[in-house]
């Protein structure tokens, strides 16, 4: 089988709850210790079942096989915002934008500046979160944080 139907079937048995795809996911790590992907489905089989921690440890072996990789970056900046860890969040999105500048390539652009608007308010730093939604074109972006936010919401808490 090759790797990436591999990794589409533990997918698919995380998004069932199937306890079976932690067991499969850490397999895949075992036989494809140096491929990021393999790593990549682990912590998201471990962000389902809500070990946060552990998912950003195995994003952190990722990251270090594929450093250049957005949504490597993407993902461990969401676990950390989920554990309340938003500086450390924020640095993640940072290097996000900076790889969506590198790889000249925005798909990850808008959801890395609101994520880090947002990380920003947590923090207190309205001035930090009004600059990153400045790079949020779309006046009706909204994205699921504890519940789907939108970049009109986050703009009422940096005025209030």
């Amino acid at each position: 089988m090759q790797l990436e139907d591999a990794i589409e079937k533990i997918r698919t048995k995380a998004r069932a709850n199937d306890p079976v795809a932690l067991q499969d996911a850490l397999e895949l790590t075992t036989l494809h210790p140096e491929e990021a992907s393999a790593w990549l489905v682990l912590s998201y089989v471990h962000a389902r079942s809500g070990h946060c921690e552990e998912a950003i440890a195995d994003l952190n072996r990722a990251v270090a096989i594929a450093p250049e990789e957005p949504v490597l970056y993407f993902n461990r900046g969401r676990y950390s915002s989920e554990l309340g860890m938003h500086t450390d969040a924020i640095s993640d999105y940072s290097r996000g934008i900076e790889l969506c500048d590198v790889h000249n390539d925005d798909y990850y652009r808008s959801a890395f500046h609101f994520l880090k608007a947002y990380s920003h308010l947590q923090l207190g730093d309205k001035k930090s979160a009004l600059l990153d939604l400045s790079n949020v074109v779309d006046e009706n972006y909204s994205f699921w944080v504890d519940g789907m936010i939108t970049k009109k919401q986050l703009l009422s808490q940096c005025d209030a």
